[in-house]
């Protein structure tokens, strides 16, 4: 768009302020290509200042939206920053170096009070790691809450908009009905994502990408999640997943891992300071969210303020919109005016 008379950052934010968006949205066409047609930008009617007003407009609005730009872009370091130190705390955590008996304990890369297990020797016979359900069927009301691989994150899972399936289908795999403590971990796609099953979950069953790993008595379950869930592990096991039409980890290699084990005392001491830590990187993720969207509302409402002449102290001295707009009218008039048509060209 080419604006006579007008500042060209009046409209650069005009179009960009909610009011424009909200109607540009509803005059959208087509299904495949969704589409605003220039005739109907160029219909909207747009609020128009004198030009000196519409320069100190958009001084301010530079300077209201420069300092929003800087406390986002901090946000947003710090929202990049969090899944590095979550990666440090579990670091630590499987590394012996956040409870004082690890410290103690740990002497030139060995910790004497520390043993080795397999995966498969921390399941309690008769149960072992499982897959889930192959054909999990449609969603039904009230059915069995059923674990996919998208709900699994960070050591948790998430219980709200499961789906639920079909009692019968659910029944045919009792190896990976779910009693709560059980560690799951993702198997296809996103490998090694790790959860400990909460006692609400109890009955519930999960998908066939999602392995079910029951711990024995003895063995904090969290524990072994964190060992799990630590970059090391979840690229060695990565590592070992194979192509087909997207990454599949074999429940074999799970069962084959090494998870080391600490004491039982030091695996809850562990345990209790990942989960104080985790704890506050969520606080801080979920501060830091709710700040952007408060920074996206106020970019929102300084735009609206501008157009609505409430951003800067009106001057009456200043010439008025209706002169520049009878000039601008002028102006288009003549640019109207007919054209002389070129003569033709005679074939020599």
């Amino acid at each position: 768009m080419r604006a006579t008379g007008v500042e060209p950052l009046w409209l650069f934010y005009l179009v960009q302020a909610q009011p424009f968006v909200e109607a540009m949205t509803g005059v959208v066409q087509g299904a495949l290509y969704p589409a605003v047609r220039p005739k109907d930008i160029f219909a909207y009617e747009v609020p128009v200042a004198p030009v000196a007003e519409q320069r100190r407009v958009v001084a301010a609005i530079e300077e209201h939206l420069s300092r929003l730009d800087a406390a986002v872009a901090g946000l947003k370091r710090v929202q990049a920053q969090l899944p590095r130190y979550r990666a440090a705390v579990l670091k630590a955590a499987v590394g012996g170096r956040l409870s004082n008996a690890g410290m103690s304990g740990f002497r030139n890369g060995s910790r004497p009070r520390w043993t080795t297990v397999t995966v498969e020797e921390l399941c309690p016979p008769p149960r072992t790691c499982a897959y889930g359900v192959l054909q999990p069927g449609p969603d039904v009301p009230d059915g069995v809450p059923l674990v996919r691989v998208g709900d699994i994150g960070d050591g948790k899972v998430c219980v709200e908009g499961l789906k639920r399936i079909s009692p019968v289908i659910a029944g045919r795999y009792p190896r990976t009905q779910l009693r709560g403590g059980e560690v799951l971990i993702s198997l296809v796609g996103t490998i090694g994502r790790t959860a400990v099953v909460p006692a609400s979950l109890s009955g519930a069953n999960v998908a066939r990408a999602v392995g079910v790993i029951p711990v024995k008595e003895g063995v904090d379950p969290r524990w072994v999640e964190i060992w799990l869930r630590n970059e090391e592990r979840v690229s060695e096991l990565t590592g070992l997943a194979h192509e087909v039409a997207r990454k599949t980890l074999n429940l074999e290699d799970v069962r084959r891992t090494e998870v080391a084990l600490p004491p039982i005392e030091e695996q809850d001491a562990i345990v209790s300071e990942v989960s104080s830590r985790e704890s506050l990187i969520d606080a801080v993720a979920h501060t830091a969210d709710d700040a952007l969207a408060r920074a996206a509302n106020l970019r929102h409402l300084i735009l609206r303020r501008a157009l609505e002449g409430k951003l800067v102290p009106q001057d009456p001295n200043d010439e008025p919109a209706s002169v520049l707009l009878e000039r601008i009218r002028a102006a288009r008039a003549v640019g109207r005016a007919p054209k002389r048509k070129p003569r033709p060209r005679t074939a020599r």
